[in-house]
């Protein structure tokens, strides 16, 4: 089977359970420290690896002018984020290869758990910076190596109480397989989960901190 049919499928099936990740409680944090960390007066915006569009909704909801863009491998992310945002400019794109807007199209730029999938992350990034206005915002988040579910159940329960949270993680059953086999794949070498130092190596100067439950690296960039 063709390697790029296979991923396609694989990112397929991750759409139709995707947006079980509203209803937890780090993933909504995570989504508004994007939000929060747009600068004002920003007016354009790309979503690199927009999924379902659950980024692109909340600029939406936050900022009723900026001009949303995204990108995603999937077209069924892609049909499902258009039924959240249809005012969004959404395409079909592989971030291994060169995105489809002219040198400096963006005020800001956001690639959200996406990073681990691509094959050679130093490129995307190098891409990613290249559709960025100069002074524009570049903000990327991605999963640590070695992420622990009860992390996102503490935090969760810390809002929620764990009388609601455990019943929520037996719902998830199909996100939790889907990740599981993600982190598989990442200890076989075909994803790359980047530890804090190589990420200060990529993003220089940039805020790095750590997000969505401690399980993330975070990273904010203002291109020079």
């Amino acid at each position: 089977m063709d390697i790029m049919k296979t991923s396609s499928w694989f990112w397929d099936c991750y759409a139709q359970c995707y947006d079980g990740l509203l209803s937890i409680v780090p993933y909504q944090r995570l989504l508004n420290r994007v939000q929060t960390a747009v600068p004002p007066g920003a007016r354009t915006l790309l979503d690199a690896g927009c999924g379902t569009g659950n980024l692109l909704q909340a600029m939406r909801r936050a900022d009723s002018a900026l001009r949303l863009h995204g990108v995603d491998f999937s077209e069924i992310m892609l049909r499902r984020a258009k039924t959240k945002i249809p005012d969004a400019v959404l395409l079909k794109g592989d971030l291994n290869g060169r995105l489809p807007f002219p040198d400096g199209s963006f005020d800001v730029v956001t690639c959200i758990n996406v990073l681990y999938a691509v094959t050679h992350p130093e490129r995307t990034l190098t891409e990613l910076r290249r559709v960025l206005t100069r002074g524009g915002t570049l903000m990327v988040s991605s999963p640590l190596a070695r992420p622990r579910l009860s992390a996102f159940l503490r935090e969760h329960a810390s809002v929620a109480g764990w009388w609601r949270t455990l019943p929520l993680a037996g719902r998830l059953w199909a996100l939790v397989l889907i990740n599981a086999v993600i982190f598989r794949r990442g200890r076989r070498g075909q994803y790359h989960f980047l530890d804090l130092r190589t990420v200060q190596k990529l993003f220089v100067p940039a805020t790095i901190d750590r997000a969505y439950a401690d399980q993330n690296w975070f990273a904010c960039a203002i291109k020079q």
